[in-house]
């Protein structure tokens, strides 16, 4: 008996699991992103689901300073990176480009204009891209 409830509740609670995964994953595919574009970087980050894992990073070209990812550690993975373009918050040419936490704050990273957004999806040994914009 024992056995069963356990079963069933594995396989309930794996169920749940999946279906948030699946919903995560139809969310980003399906999200305008072009409605986010040239706004500040906060407006995206409101209307996507939390994660706690966002970083900055240096980007390419190096002349647009920072970028942002945002990585959903899920099955199948999924991150975006968010794109700026002429800063008006943050110093591009920042000589601690090797230390990007500190080069470009977050706090102040959020507030610049959106250039490019792009979702990413790993699944086994494949990376796709799953959504795209970028300002023209």
């Amino acid at each position: 008996m024992k056995k069963i409830f356990f079963l069933t509740a594995l396989f309930y609670s794996f169920s749940i699991c999946t279906k948030a995964q699946s919903n995560l994953e139809s969310l980003l595919t399906n999200i305008n992103l072009n409605q986010y574009l040239d706004k500040p970087i906060d407006t995206l980050l409101a209307h996507i689901p939390y994660t706690d894992s966002i970083s900055v990073h240096g980007s390419e070209p190096v002349t647009r300073g920072a970028m942002l990812v945002v990585v959903y550690d899920s099955i199948p993975y999924m991150w975006l990176d968010i794109k700026i373009y002429e800063p008006q918050f943050i110093n591009p040419n920042s000589f601690n480009w090797y230390q990007p936490e500190i080069a470009w704050p977050l706090s102040l990273l959020r507030k610049e204009k959106i250039w490019q957004i792009t979702v990413y999806k790993a699944d086994l040994n494949k990376v796709s891209v799953i959504n795209f914009a970028e300002l023209q």
